[in-house]
């Protein structure tokens, strides 16, 4: 999915599910190693889901950024 449909796909989603408190994050996993990443990303695959896993237990608040980093940092569309 492009990053553009993906990320309107998560507003559309997100102002769907707000009457029951349903929470939609678009979680950037940030750079890991992989095909696309390349060998120089200072991320192994397996820390990187860890760290989105870990971004998943937060509290988070219905009015919450949709895009962010696994730091919570909020991400530009």
């Amino acid at each position: 999915m492009a990053k553009a449909a993906m990320n309107m796909s998560s507003q559309i989603l997100q102002n769907r599910l707000k009457k029951e408190k349903i929470k939609v994050l678009a979680i950037a996993p940030g750079w890991f190693s992989s095909e696309m990443g390349g060998s120089d990303a200072p991320l192994t695959p397996e820390e990187a889901a860890l760290r989105v896993a870990a971004t998943l237990f937060l509290d988070w608040a219905i009015d919450d950024p949709i895009y962010i980093d696994t730091d919570t940092t909020p991400m530009s569309w």
